[in-house]
């Protein structure tokens, strides 16, 4: 490993280091705890009142999740109640005016005018919050070694003088490293474009990393929607999302995507989509028209970043940007129009893959191109803009989103014929509003085993409120533990659901463990009911230590430390009995040796990989390949 690498793994030591001595200490930052929660709110000024609801979304401690969104509704309602003149210069974009008629005539595009703030809005709060977080944090870093492929390829163009610059930590690595690749990018004296491309691909990366790529599913048909649906009353000629049948890109929300750290590709590509909204670079999901009588709106491709008058394409199925014919450089749509060659490069052959396997878009596909801009039914409301108008100074979030005027920047690139707002958001709105009525409403046992099948790998991280503050402190980059604010860590808390099997076994009659996951009996829960709980988080427990150990890897990668992501993962097999994880090992054992600079243990992995990441693993072995071929001449 060169010294670089060595000496940006060296920070990482210390600061996880510091973490692991303070395991033990309590957890509560948030200015407004469960105690003094929201309902004392209603002392503050009508000004202050919106401020003080934003605290406690920014909060590290997680409550019940009815009780989160219920608090913080009734906050933003006093709030919004007070106000005289509440967002009167809110327009609907004319984007969302030309949704079809399934979309327009759903409750969630009717509420847009709305004034009133609704229980699921602390959900987006929160998801804008955790996205601005995660944005300024990766988009800021200087760890290149998450870009291995670009930053070795950028080496060997460096001159001496630009290695030791280097060596002596450079402002922002990967930059210099594009702009050595690409310096077409750099107007005179402003290199903003560079910095642009580099933040992005950074965002990408970290959406990759963090999103565990599940199987995406087909859209569904008329027989899908007649086995699969949580409403069997529904037309199944319907609008998929309507009927409560899962789809791609929309079934979860996107802060859903991040609490649970997993999703299909285009739920990836929401989740970079919003990281890169809050750096102010618009991301379209690059989509190709369907033939008629299709049921699907169109066929979703990929992520294009626009960034100066060039839209950058990043694969979220792969896993990849797109490579240029510079080796390292990122293609712009215009150069795959130019060279299709590029996307053809894409595809395996037999003795890269166990059969030949093609890149899924072509040529001809680039002729009759549709952008889709990604935008949340909330981003467009008008509470959301007038929410937005009442937060300043460091309480300020990016709640609402111009979709008209994205259009036009996406307009302005060549190759794209035209531009929609994406259905997914919205889909998934209605989606979820379905599967919400039908686990209040339905005693069908038919619709309750689907609800089961459905949110099985959803409820037990829901019901697991501390596994919540886990992942809330993951997200904000909270990996070391503060004793003089009482802040306890992310690392701390995956270490503390390390379960025994003993423990385990013990629950029902362990009143400080129980205490500890929340469940003690109070003086008004019936014992039916808290032995209910019990059992059921029995059942949780070692799902949930499977989960930390591996998530125990993600912090260690997060902190630059590849060699301790290695321990974690080679021993998830002892904690996870069902062998969850099992399918994702691989590619995230590859992505820690790549880090480390062993691309011939890191290829092995790659190739061994057969979860729905496998074409992309595939690329990457190729890539590592060529770098262990360049080794010995660069002298790394």
């Amino acid at each position: 490993m060169n010294t670089l690498i060595r000496k940006i793994c060296g920070y990482g030591t210390l600061a996880f280091a510091a973490s692991l001595l303070c395991l033990s200490i309590g957890c509560n930052n948030s200015s407004i705890t469960e105690v003094e929660d929201l309902e004392t709110v209603s002392l503050y000024s009508q000004s202050d009142q919106l401020a003080q609801t934003l605290e406690y979304i920014r909060g590290l401690d997680r409550y019940e999740m009815d009780s989160f969104r219920d608090k913080v509704n009734s906050g933003l309602n006093r709030w919004v109640s007070g106000q005289d003149d509440v967002a009167s210069d809110w327009q609907l974009a004319t984007l969302a005016s030309e949704l079809p008629e399934t979309i327009t005539s759903q409750t969630a595009y009717n509420q847009l005018d709305d004034k009133s703030f609704f229980a699921n809005d602390a959900d987006y709060l929160q998801e804008i919050f955790w996205l601005q977080e995660i944005a300024n944090r990766v988009a800021n870093s200087n760890v290149v070694f998450h870009q291995e492929y670009i930053f070795q390829s950028a080496k060997k163009l460096a001159d001496e003088a630009t290695l030791d610059s280097w060596e002596n930590d450079s402002d922002d690595l990967l930059a210099s490293a594009i702009q050595l690749i690409q310096p077409e990018l750099v107007d005179g004296d402003d290199n903003s474009k560079v910095k642009q491309l580099a933040q992005t691909v950074k965002l990408f990366d970290w959406s990759v990393r963090n999103v565990h790529l599940l199987e995406t599913p087909s859209w569904p048909t008329e027989e899908t929607i007649k086995t699969t649906s949580v409403d069997p009353r529904v037309n199944p000629k319907g609008f998929a999302p309507a009927t409560g049948t899962a789809g791609p890109g929309y079934t979860r929300h996107t802060w859903q995507v991040l609490t649970y750290g997993k999703g299909d590709f285009l739920e990836r590509a929401k989740v970079f989509a919003g990281l890169c909204n809050q750096i102010n670079v618009p991301v379209a999901i690059l989509a190709i028209p369907t033939e008629e009588g299709d049921s699907r709106p169109y066929e979703e491709w990929l992520c294009g970043a626009v960034i100066g008058d060039e839209m950058y394409l990043f694969d979220p199925l792969l896993g990849l940007p797109i490579l240029g014919n510079k080796k390292g450089s990122i293609a712009t749509l215009s150069d795959v129009r130019k060279d299709p060659e590029l996307l053809n490069r894409l595809s395996l052959s037999e003795e890269e893959a166990e059969s030949k396997l093609d890149y899924r878009v072509t040529k001809d596909d680039l002729d009759n191109l549709i952008a889709l801009v990604v935008a949340p039914p909330e981003s467009l409301s008008r509470r959301m803009l007038a929410a937005e108008g009442g937060l300043t100074g460091e309480n300020r979030l990016s709640l609402t989103m111009d979709p008209d005027a994205i259009a036009e920047t996406f307009k302005n690139i060549d190759g794209i014929n035209s531009v929609e707002l994406w259905h997914a958001p919205f889909s998934t709105k209605l989606f979820r509003d379905k599967v919400a009525e039908a686990e209040i409403l339905s005693f069908d046992p038919e619709v309750r085993a689907r609800l089961k099948t459905l949110l099985n790998e959803e409820r037990y991280i829901d019901d697991f409120v501390q596994f919540r503050t886990a992942r809330n402190c993951f997200l904000r980059g909270i990996f070391q533990s503060d004793l003089d604010r009482d802040v306890r860590s992310a690392l701390s808390y995956y270490y503390s659901f390390m379960y025994t099997d003993d423990e385990i076994a013990m629950i029902d009659r362990d009143d400080l463990l129980q205490k500890k996951l929340g469940i003690w009996k109070g003086a008004d829960q019936s014992f039916s009911d808290w032995k209910s709980q019990v059992i059921r988080m029995k059942q949780y427990m070692g799902t949930v230590r499977a989960d930390a150990a591996f998530f125990l890897s993600m912090c260690s990668f997060e902190n630059a430390m590849p060699f301790t992501t290695l321990k974690w993962l080679q021993r998830i097999r002892n904690y996870d009995d069902a062998q969850r994880w099992s399918v994702y090992l691989p590619y995230y054992k590859g992505r820690a040796y790549e880090s480390s600079g062993k691309y011939e243990e890191a290829a092995q992995e790659y190739g061994d990989d057969q979860s729905a990441q496998r074409h992309g693993s595939l690329l990457r072995k190729r890539w590592m390949n060529e770098l262990q071929q360049d080794a010995p001449a660069s002298g790394s």
